[in-house]
């Protein structure tokens, strides 16, 4: 699949954003010093019957995306 457009943004199937996800993100991104390519987030598990939280995930690593995604944890 091809893009046209400025920005690209992941959402599988058995995700939910948060309502303000993407606009926050943009902002992180327009504000960044230029040789940031992209931002990612941490998330939240939820259970889908009782709507409680199981676990969050906060991101604890920063730096080159494709190097520090592809590492294991």
């Amino acid at each position: 699949m091809n893009s046209s457009a400025e920005y690209i943004a992941f959402l599988d199937d058995d995700d939910e954003w948060l309502p303000d996800k993407l606009q926050r993100q943009l902002n992180l991104l327009q504000t960044a010093a230029s040789n940031v390519g992209g931002v990612y987030t941490g998330y939240m598990a939820i259970d889908a019957v009782e709507g409680r939280v199981l676990f969050k995930h906060h991101p604890e690593k920063r730096g080159i995306f494709i190097k520090t995604s592809l590492q294991e944890t």
